[in-house]
């Protein structure tokens, strides 16, 4: 998991060596693609040639002000992947509306109806998606996040080879292709021309790759889908038509045209991606069983990989979430699958999220009527929250979600000042105000208006640097997918920005120095100036104004599918620049860094940041696990979990949504009801949990050792040692029983700092030092 920073990379990072079909040059985002880190060497070069001149000539200031703005917006819409954050997208179809002295024109509008016709250079255009399945199991077994984070590098590498196979080009907008992360573990393809067979090729190229990460068995498997733009189009023209006329898309907003065609491409997207993953999935399962199910959409996997024992594991790890709810949550039930039966039932699970679609012209007409639907409620106002209170009883508290959070108010506020600007006359002008709001847009994420991840790394480099003391508090959000699948992407979207807004306020009421980031999915990092105390002052503000804010209501769906309104839930992992700075001097002791890289100020200060990271996300595991089954276990003690049925659905998802939190192949559901129906009181109940969660948690680092990598292998390591010193810092020596603790406790110590020192060893005897 390279730590990302936006500033630019180094001038010898950008040079594209001889065999670039084969290797893309690094850079301290990510490996850039090969036309990507072109554009970049070009965008280096002005800026390096307007610095020259401005010297001899102060009036070329300006210009080399914005040369530097388009370097940093470059730097800035790329994520750690080295693909276009979507949002890239957004400003790539609004420059596509746009109309005016010198641009060719892309669309023709109809002012009476609405209708949009593409310009016939425009009949080419296309867009593919594609899902990086199981990136769960990337996780576990390459070691942790990085495996995911090389996981998801890679698919973009194979993607743009497929690309660059095919149709060449560079990215960019209207220069071939635009290779974008759509979101999460999805990418997307925008493609200015390409044939339809040419396409197809593509896709099919993409379907078949097998994306390769250290440490893990199998690939990920990759899906893939797409459609002509025109399509898109046409569903809008559609919606055109059945809407108002005051309702329709105004010819001068060409904003708002790019964000409708967007949104029912982004639909229709989903409905696709959503049933090519169902059929993926079920016949990973069917291969898991060694079933014989055909080729369809076969991933070139072993049909048969070992035990039953194997196959149940993997499913209720990796697979079972999908169909959780359905009769395919027993796993028996695959063995008799047809392609028919498969096929219709990945229509009926992506058709709950789309109307019941049973195929793209049922999508079609369904993405219409929600659009409709949802313009026309627009004027007449959200719903008011007493209508999206927990069914039966009515009584639960809703949390106020803000119609824009912080960031995103500040967003607003910056595009406004970019349009007066250009309004105002001075092009140079105008074109910097519309950089620095492009620049903050591609620097914050766009469901919270957080700043994003790597500017998260860019601030904690620059603490290194200066030499602060600085905490560093990972925030994991519990039940995302909950909020997700069962209640709609608007759930999900209100509890994040609820999340948001929550942290933000914790930082003014505690009075600490920080600031919270985005830091991806389910989450996020608060960087806090100063010692431990300041941690814990935030974290009570946080605690005591989660517990006021209420819980996340319904949305347009109800509860339809099991959604009820329901609280966040927050877990911790906490670390300090000090624990990052032992760890750095062990990776220079191991070799892990040559003399001139030991001496690189910025190499430096983005290992240490990377460090940092991974041992706050590290140290959430245990406190996650352990208040899972706390909080999970007064659900199901409640009176109502036997009487009221919504409180049981309640329940009973939040507990399939804690497959991993619950350690769920070690039996861990089980047990959770188990200790419910024990009678054991809380205490007691809570030391046996933490027992049992220790002892998942080192078994999972066991099955695991093998397969990290150094740094996360340290990062262990000095974990231990960390709580050995604390413990005997703290510890009493009056009685016998402290007495033995101690020794215990200074034993462990140094079989800790004995690990540490053969880490180090055995790196040195592979590098051969």
């Amino acid at each position: 998991m390279p730590a990302e920073s936006p500033r630019a990379a180094r001038p010898e990072d950008a040079k594209t060596p001889d065999n670039e079909a084969e290797q893309a040059p690094p850079s301290h985002r990510g490996d850039f693609g090969v036309s990507a880190a072109k554009e970049l060497e070009t965008l280096e070069g002005m800026v390096a040639e307007l610095r020259a001149d401005a010297v001899a000539d102060p009036e070329r200031g300006k210009e080399l002000a914005l040369a530097e703005k388009r370097l940093e917006l470059f730097l800035n819409e790329r994520d750690n992947t080295g693909a276009f954050k979507f949002k890239r997208f957004g400003r790539e179809m609004t420059e596509m509306f746009e109309d005016g002295p010198g641009k060719e024109k892309k669309v023709e509008f109809d002012a009476e109806t609405g209708r949009m016709t593409l310009a016939e250079s425009e009949r080419n255009r296309r867009v593919m998606f594609v899902n990086m399945g199981e990136l769960d199991r990337i996780n576990k077994e390459g070691g942790g996040h990085a495996a995911g984070d090389a996981a998801l590098k890679e698919t973009v590498k194979v993607i743009e080879a497929a690309v660059q196979a095919k149709v060449g080009g560079k990215q960019g907008s209207g220069a071939g292709y635009s290779m974008l992360r759509y979101r999460g573990n999805e990418f997307m393809v925008s493609f200015d021309d390409i044939t339809k067979e040419d396409f197809e090729d593509v896709m099919r190229t993409v379907r078949e790759a097998q994306p390769k990460v250290e440490g893990v068995d199998e690939p990920p498997p990759l899906v893939a889908d797409g459609f002509d733009f025109q399509e898109a189009v046409d569903i809008v023209n559609q919606l055109q038509l059945e809407l108002d006329s005051g309702d329709r898309i105004d010819p001068a907003d060409p904003g708002l045209a790019a964000r409708e065609v967007i949104e029912v491409m982004k639909r229709r997207a989903d409905y696709s991606l959503d049933v090519d993953k169902f059929v993926s999935r079920v016949k990973r399962v069917q291969g898991k069983l060694g079933a014989t199910v055909g080729t369809g959409a076969s991933l070139g996997h072993p049909a048969k990989t070992g035990a039953e024992a194997g196959a149940q594991a993997f499913f209720d790890n990796y697979m079972k979430k999908m169909f959780q709810g359905t009769e395919l949550a027993d796993l028996s039930k695959f063995e008799t699958l047809s392609e028919e039966d498969i096929e219709q039932k990945a229509f009926e699970h992506a058709g709950k999220f789309l109307d019941s679609a049973k195929g793209l012209e049922d999508a079609r007409r369904a993405i219409i009527d929600a659009r409709l639907k949802e313009i026309r409620q627009r004027k007449e106002g959200p719903p008011k929250p007493a209508d999206m209170a927990l069914g039966e009883s009515g009584v639960t508290p809703l949390a106020k979600v803000p119609e824009l959070t912080r960031g995103q108010n500040l967003l607003a506020e910056m595009e406004k000042k970019a349009s007066e600007a250009e309004s105002g006359g001075d092009a140079k002008d105008a074109e910097l105000a519309r950089l620095d709001a492009q620049i903050e847009t591609a620097r914050r994420d766009k469901g919270t208006g957080l700043l994003e991840r790597g500017v998260h790394f860019e601030n904690l480099e620059k603490s290194f640097k200066e030499g602060k003391e600085t905490q560093m508090v990972f925030v994991d959000m519990g039940f995302l997918r909950y909020f997700d699948n069962k209640g709609g992407p608007e759930v999900g979207d209100a509890a994040l920005k609820v999340a948001a807004d929550l942290m933000e306020d914790a930082i003014d009421k505690s009075g600490v120095d920080g600031r919270a980031f985005r830091y991806g999915g389910d989450e996020f990092t608060v960087q806090i100036d100063g010692g431990p105390d300041q941690v814990a002052k935030f974290q009570q503000a946080l605690a005591t104004l989660r517990e006021q804010a209420g819980a996340i209501p319904t949305g347009k769906r109800g509860s339809a599918d099991g959604y009820y309104p329901t609280s966040l839930v927050f877990n911790y992992g906490v670390s300090d620049n000090k624990m990052a700075e032992d760890v750095f001097r062990s990776l220079l002791e191991a070799g892990k860094y040559d003399a001139v890289e030991a001496a690189d100020a910025d190499l430096a200060a983005n290992a240490k940041a990377e460090i940092m990271t991974i041992v706050a996300d590290k140290a959430i595991e245990e406190e996650k696990g352990v208040n899972r089954f706390m909080m999970l276990i007064a659900e199901l003690r409640d009176p109502k979990y036997a009487t009221d049925n919504a409180k049981k659905i309640q329940v009973d998802n939040l507990i399939a949504f804690s497959n991993k939190a619950l350690f769920a192949e070690a039996g861990g559901a089980t047990y959770l009801r188990a200790l419910a129906e024990s009678g054991k009181d809380g205490e007691t109940m809570r030391k046996e949990i933490e027992s049992w969660v220790a002892e998942r948690i080192q078994e999972n680092h066991e099955k695991e050792g093998a397969k990290q990598d150094l740094l996360s292998q340290l990062v262990e390591v000095h974990g231990k040692i960390r709580y050995y010193e604390r413990a005997l810092s703290e510890a009493r020596h009056e009685t016998a029983d402290a007495k033995q603790r101690n020794e215990k406790l200074t034993a462990g110590l140094a079989k800790a700092q004995a690990e540490r020192q053969q880490l180090i060893d055995v790196r040195k005897t592979l590098s051969g030092e």
